[in-house]
Parts: C-alpha cells; sequence; structure tokens
C-alpha cells in the first residue's frame, strides 16, 4: 500500500523495487488522483519509460480523501519482466530496497521527475509486514541546505553591508595589514563562497547530476539556477583575488 497527505491532480505517488538504493534499472508502481489508476514503469538511469510487461496488476483500490490519498494493489510473487528491461522478480525469496517517491505527472499518465524521494535502509522482503516512511531528506541533502543558508542569508549579506556602511569603522585596527571592513569583508565573502562550494558538492553526492536532466528543470530549475549561482560566485571570488591592490598602476 502507498499512501500520503491528500494529492492534487498532477501529483503522483511511486514505488520502486530495486537490486540498490539508487535510482536505475528499478521497476516502478505508480498512483495518482490524475490518471486513478496503478501505472508500472522502469528507470533507465535517470529517465523513466512505461514500456514494460510481464505482469499483471489485481485488487486495485485508490481513495483521495480530505485526510490522505491510499493506494493498493497486487501482483504475483513471481513473474519475468519484459519491455524495455527483462528482468525476473521472485518477490517472495528475493530482497530488494524499496524506493518511494512523489512528484508531477508528465502527461497523462507518465509520471515526471519526482521532487521528494526515500528509500529503505536495507533490502528487505516484500513479505514482511511494516511501514516505510518516505520523504525524510539525507544527510547530504540536510548539509547541503544548512550550508546554503548560512552563505546566502549569513556570510554574503553581512559581506556586502560591512563593506557599504562600515568602511569609517575602527580604522586603527588592521588584521593582517588590512583595513578591518575589508578583513571582515574578505572573510565573510570568502566564507560564503567555500560554503557554496560545498553545498554543492553534498548536493550532487547525494542525487547525482539527475536534477540537472531536461525532464527534471522542467518541473524544478533550482539546480539550474544553483549551479549558476556557484559558477558565478566562484568569477567574483577570482576577481576580487586578483583585483590590483590600491596604489597599483594597474588600478
Amino acid at each position: 500500500m502507498l499512501s500520503s497527505a491528500p494529492l492534487g491532480q498532477s501529483r503522483y505517488i511511486s514505488m520502486g523495487l530495486s537490486s540498490d538504493d539508487k535510482m536505475g534499472d528499478d521497476l516502478v508502481f505508480a498512483c495518482s488522483p490524475g490518471f486513478n489508476s496503478i501505472n508500472p514503469s522502469w528507470n533507465i538511469g535517470y529517465e523513466n519509460s512505461n514500456q514494460v510487461s510481464g505482469f499483471k496488476i489485481t485488487n486495485i483500490m485508490i481513495s483521495n480523501t480530505g485526510s490522505s490519498f491510499l493506494c493498493s494493489f497486487s501482483i504475483a510473487a513471481s513473474f519475468n519482466l519484459s519491455g524495455v528491461a527483462t528482468e525476473s522478480f521472485d518477490l517472495a525469496n528475493t530482497k530488494y530496497y524499496l524506493l518511494t517517491a512523489q512528484g508531477v505527472n508528465r502527461d497523462g499518465s507518465n509520471i515526471g521527475m519526482h521532487d521528494s524521494w526515500s528509500t529503505s535502509d536495507s533490502a528487505v522482503m516484500m513479505k514482511t509486514v511494516g511501514v516505510l516512511l518516505s520523504g525524510k531528506p539525507s544527510l547530504l541533502l540536510q548539509l547541503h541546505g544548512a550550508f546554503m543558508a548560512i552563505a546566502w542569508m549569513g556570510c554574503a549579506p553581512v559581506g556586502m553591508i560591512v563593506a557599504i556602511h562600515f568602511k569609517p569603522l575602527n580604522p586603527s585596527i588592521r588584521p593582517l595589514g588590512l583595513s578591518f571592513w575589508l578583513f571582515s569583508h574578505q572573510v565573510t565573502t570568502y566564507s560564503a563562497a567555500l560554503l557554496t562550494i560545498f553545498g554543492l558538492i553534498f548536493s550532487f553526492v547525494a542525487v547525482g547530476v539527475q536534477s540537472l536532466s531536461l525532464a527534471s528543470l522542467r518541473v524544478n530549475a533550482h539546480s539550474a539556477i544553483g549551479l549558476l549561482t556557484c559558477i558565478l560566485t566562484l568569477v567574483q571570488v577570482v576577481y576580487a583575488f586578483f583585483r590590483p591592490r590600491p596604489g597599483s598602476s594597474l588600478k
């Protein structure tokens, strides 16, 4: 059974069966109020194809009430998948990782790139009764958010304010031979740049480059905007580092 908070017509929830905890080569079952059925598909790398067959989905039950969205279904314990992939599944005797996700329908009965996901901590037997909670971001994504928040809500604004408004502050204090405002400006802006780089690394280690695929960017351009921001940040830092010093003939 899949369950979530109430869903709009354009959204879906899904469950994938995988030999590992990464996206790619996974059998996916999705349901949505928009197509009101259980739609199987196969993940080919970071893309998804509904050209799969070799099994029958039965006992479909879908409910979208004011408090929750629920869908349940049954499939055979063992089957041979055909279509875009040829795989044998033995749900009674083989452990699989469970991947759950939510996202926006691409068109008709096809699912688009997910915007939240979760995986089981380990491979599980499908005959085991239990609950898998989805939607909790990984530690790397939490670090990504924390580093970006500190960089752009803390360090960067402080660096700009110091440069614009605090040049006359404590002119006699000269850390490392620099005026106090310039030293403070450099520390905060370089910190913002380093935090941004580490934040970017955390995000790509967590989700790979799938968020930069065209299908993903159609739904959410966050990754592309973030990458562009990181590149411009590095350009700014390099420019500032090589900028001619006061009194230089090149200034």
